[in-house]
């Protein structure tokens, strides 16, 4: 028994914790035996911001004067055309959003859509003025009379410039809904224009095209017949989110095939820029020559992509006259298109080649002798040993 006791005291020696995390190096903390998320979760709570009220904006003297000139201006009961034309002659958006509300509360007084136009249009200049927007749409929408269609296409524009897209969908939704008052082609042109005009992002042409090819489908759906803006958005569009054959598909179905309106130049520029984005060049020559029969001139971007994509192509004598002709029809050359031209030229003629194009270009008023000097340079940096007041010859490209 005396031997078992000393046995089981030199256990509990061993087993104790204490003694335990002296004999670890790197002792752990003790696991808690009731259960806490805290410990367990990677998350870590974030702490919202607190959202600040917003103050109501108090009017100027200025404000308070024009405010009251405009209401002594009214006949004692004024009716919705007296009011539409007080806000129309009156510039400042608080005033005329004051006016408005101080009409809503005279007896007998209703408002229509000669009266929410001129405030609607006022609240699209600022985000700050999203909150009023949204409370005059809301009135709008919510009354007894419908509103009519410029009413509607305004809400839209206004959302559109805010770029608040879903409130401009449900707008639209809403526009279809009722009876009397039904989208029109240029209520569908605004959203187009709304979806896609957001530069040349293709991640917005991917997330929205599929809309705006619905929303084109319901307006052939309806009877509207598009016009060449309603076709330059698709072609936009599509030429956008990296389909230039549907693009393609459209536009050989333009001049009386399918739709009666003809391309323009902007329908030109778009396929073009699409094909040589996508290294096409012979198909946005064969494009370009046809709309140079037609007489268009295409814009800045289309024909920086035709320079780039010819240059690239190995025609460099072919660049350098597509660079003259944006010079006589007055399009600027961009730098990129300068700097992928010189370097062909570099490439295939050396560093004479070179000097003697931007002798041409700064003669002929396309470079100064800042931008020159950038484009003599190499690729590490250093200005070509080339003197550029040197004698050439005479010889011009192209």
């Amino acid at each position: 028994m005396l031997i078992l006791s000393k046995h089981l005291r030199r256990l509990q020696i061993t087993t104790n914790p204490k003694s335990i995390s002296r004999l670890l190096p790197n002792p752990q903390p003790p696991i808690p035996t009731s259960p806490n998320p805290s410990l367990y979760s990677s998350k870590t709570k974030s702490k919202k911001p607190k959202k600040k009220k917003k103050k109501n904006q108090k009017p100027t003297p200025e404000q308070d004067h024009q405010f009251n000139q405009c209401i002594s201006n009214l006949p004692p009961r004024p009716t919705p055309e007296d009011l539409s034309l007080a806000l129309s002659l009156q510039p400042d958006p608080f005033v005329r959003l004051r006016l408005f509300h101080y009409a809503s509360n005279l007896p007998r007084f209703r408002h229509d859509s000669s009266t929410y136009l001129p405030v609607v249009r006022s609240l699209a200049s600022s985000p700050s003025t999203l909150h009023d927007l949204d409370s005059i749409v809301s009135l709008a929408l919510s009354s007894s009379t419908t509103p009519s269609e410029d009413l509607f296409n305004a809400i839209i524009e206004s959302y559109a410039r805010l770029r608040k897209v879903s409130r401009l969908v449900n707008v639209y939704t809403h526009m279809r809904r009722c009876g009397k008052c039904r989208p029109s082609l240029v209520t569908y042109n605004l959203l187009f224009d709304a979806l896609l005009g957001r530069g040349p992002n293709s991640t917005i042409n991917y997330a929205y095209m599929e809309n705006v090819r619905c929303l084109f489908r319901q307006m052939l759906d309806d009877g509207i017949e598009p016009d060449v803006s309603a076709l330059n958005s698709m072609v936009a569009g599509y030429v956008g989110s990296m389909r230039v054959n549907d693009a393609l598909r459209v536009f050989h179905q333009m001049g009386g095939v399918v739709y009666k309106c003809a391309p323009d130049a902007e329908t030109y520029g778009h396929l073009i820029h699409g094909l040589c984005a996508e290294g096409r060049t012979e198909n946005a020559r064969e494009i370009f020559g046809e709309m140079g029969e037609k007489g268009f001139v295409l814009g800045e971007r289309a024909y920086n992509s035709m320079v780039c994509a010819v240059a690239v192509n190995g025609e460099v004598d072919k660049a350098v006259r597509l660079v003259w002709e944006m010079k006589e029809h007055g399009v600027a050359v961009c730098e990129t298109t300068h700097r992928t031209v010189v370097e062909e030229v570099r490439r295939t003629g050396g560093e004479v080649e070179v000097r003697r194009l931007l002798t041409e270009m700064r003669e002929g008023g396309i470079l100064d002798g800042l931008a020159c000097r950038r484009l003599l340079c190499d690729g590490s940096g250093r200005v070509s040993s080339l003197n550029f007041n040197a004698r050439v010859g005479h010889r011009r490209f192209g």
